[in-house]
């Protein structure tokens, strides 16, 4: 969340925060006071925008609007300019009620110069800790540039205004609830002791102003005060509900698709387009096919099934927000909804297509190895198209790291008991170096691809894959040496995701629990794998059969056999 900061003096920018860029600056207008939902704002003509986007996009002989175009980096790259949106609102309607209730104006105007002062502490902690890394590199990479991170300091530093001053004695009732709610009286307590404790050092040491407190701690409470703020808030966001055009209506205000676009299109990279236009060529078709089949869910329709009936919309959205980021890797829950009423529609379709239940029985033996406990040891090297460190593509990267995969190919062909040395010598999976002052971060230790025993899951986040890249590409390097390859055997080049990789197999432990389809919460973990594994080929299969102007399927043969070294080989696909 945008406001919980702290922990980037401790940890590398890139791990410490997703890849969606800043949030964008202002407080949203009153809606009356907001300007047409259809009215451009980037200072670009239509046909320019188009242009800026890649061109026109057709799918089937249906042009995809600009529109859904701007829909979908909003609610992708956008996600946390929407959110800081939200609280932008709510605290400048804070601001007018204290104000208006007697505080003076000018204690929540915005300190520039301690904004300064704040960047420039965590460039210099940041490089103190971390002297090998570039701070604007890493920046970047969490926050798209130094302006928009700025513009997250600025937002904290109103809330800390508002709730959090240094002096606990000056919090108001709302934070002080949030945190008793959250640790009780003690949490309030403690934090004045620690105050009181910072004033005397502070008298004693003859300094001018008390410390603040710890990052962390800070960051902590503002958690428990964002969570209640979410049960205070008038949010609406179901899309039944709102005009087109708008977003979400936060205490009676409207935020635009527009005004978020606007705010993104100078951050929007290469990549950023490429995905966008990915993601829209094949829903687009597979919502078209759908649509023909008679099988496609209304948005009001999907809602009503796959939504709990006594939430609302936004609370729907932070109750799948760890499944959709963490667990299946989507840019932002608003795209895993869209994804969800296509999964769900298809769900109908294959109801009618195929005996359920004898599906189900075939598709168990894999989710079984996922579900089940089951492990692999596996090694791979990567001949990486990506620089990790600069966190962009290499000049002429593919090209490099195709003639390097097909050298050390031939080299392991003649000398495969020299994996050992190759994985060391080539292999260029990356670990963010560890802090200066020896403490450790919660991350994927990768060790040049040395990764150990791993679930399937470990395994996708070990390649930098998930459901989403699945989805999306159609197939897994991850998966296809977690479920086909045979156990000693040496593969590759495999194309996948950042380059080349070859994949060693030392074993693959069986699977230790097995689901059993009579109890209820099993057969459920089934219905949902086995519905995941049977919507990517749907896609796949969608989109073979379906014409696209202004996009090429990048994807390589998911069906091709895999180039085997060493032992024998099998098929891409998972069995």
């Amino acid at each position: 969340m945008a406001l919980t900061l702290g922990l980037l003096a401790t940890l590398p920018l890139a791990l410490a925060a997703p890849q969606d860029p800043p949030p964008a600056e202002a407080a949203g207008a009153p809606a009356s006071e907001a300007p047409p939902a259809s009215k451009n704002q980037t200072g670009f003509s239509d046909e320019e925008l188009l242009e800026i986007l890649g061109g026109p996009l057709v799918v089937n002989g249906e042009a995809v609007t600009l529109d859904e175009f701007k829909r979908i980096l909003v609610i992708g790259v956008g996600a946390s300019q929407l959110e800081k949106r939200k609280y932008d609102i709510f605290l400048a309607d804070e601001v007018a009620r204290r104000v208006e209730a007697g505080e003076p104006a000018e204690q929540f105007e915005m300190d520039q110069d301690a904004i300064d002062a704040e960047m420039e502490k965590m460039r210099v902690e940041f490089l103190n800790r971390y002297p090998t890394l570039d701070y604007e590199v890493e920046t970047q990479r969490a926050f798209v540039s130094l302006e928009l991170y700025r513009t997250h300091l600025e937002q904290q530093q109103l809330f800390d205004k508002l709730f959090l001053q240094n002096d606990p004695a000056e919090w108001p009732e709302l934070t002080l609830e949030a945190i008793r709610s959250s640790g009780g009286d003690e949490f309030v307590q403690s934090a004045q002791k620690a105050y009181d404790q910072r004033v005397r050092i502070a008298a004693e040491q003859g300094l001018a102003e008390v410390p603040p407190e710890s990052p962390q701690w800070k960051d902590i409470w503002r958690s428990m005060v964002i969570d209640l703020l979410n049960n205070y808030m008038e949010i609406e966001q179901n899309p039944d509900d709102l005009p087109p055009g708008v977003l979400a209506r936060v205490e009676g205000q409207d935020i635009y698709q527009e005004e978020v676009f606007a705010e993104i299109l100078p951050s929007l990279t290469d990549d950023h387009i490429e995905q966008a236009r990915h993601w829209l060529a094949l829903m687009t078709a597979v919502r078209q096919r759908l649509e023909k089949e008679g099988a496609l869910l209304s948005p009001t329709a999907f809602r009503e099934t796959f939504f709990d009936g006594s939430r609302t919309y936004h609370n729907e959205l932070k109750r799948y927000e760890m499944l959709a980021h963490q667990g299946q890797g989507y840019p932002s829950t608003y795209l895993f909804f869209d994804q969800q009423r296509l999964e769900q529609s298809y769900k109908q379709l294959l109801q009618k297509q195929v005996d359920w239940e004898a599906a189900l029985k075939e598709s168990l033996s894999r989710t079984n190895w996922i579900t089940g406990l089951s492990e692999v040891d596996v090694e791979m090297i990567l001949i990486s198209a990506w620089d990790f460190r600069k966190a962009e593509w290499k000049p002429d990267g593919w090209g490099k790291a195709e003639t390097s995969a097909g050298q050390l190919t031939n080299r392991l062909d003649k000398n495969p008991d020299e994996w050992g040395w190759c994985l060391d010598r080539y292999s260029e999976f990356y670990d963010p170096p560890m802090p200066k002052d020896g403490s450790t971060a919660e991350i994927y230790l990768l060790s040049k691809g040395r990764f150990g025993p791993q679930t399937r899951n470990n395994l996708l986040g070990c390649l930098g894959e998930s459901q989403f890249h699945i989805l999306m590409n159609g197939y897994s390097i991850a998966d296809y040496a977690f479920f086909d390859q045979e156990v000693g055997t040496i593969v590759g080049p495999l194309k996948g995701k950042r380059g080349y990789y070859f994949s060693k197999l030392l074993s693959r432990k069986p699977i230790m629990r097995p689901l059993d389809l009579n109890l209820p919460v099993h057969r459920d973990t089934a219905e949902i794998y086995f519905l995941r594994f049977a919507f990517v080929d749907f896609v796949r299969e969608v989109e073979r059969d379906s014409e696209f102007v202004g996009w090429t399927p990048v994807a390589p043969d998911y069906e091709q056999d895999v180039p085997v070294i060493v032992g024998k080989g099998g098929s891409a696909r998972p069995k």
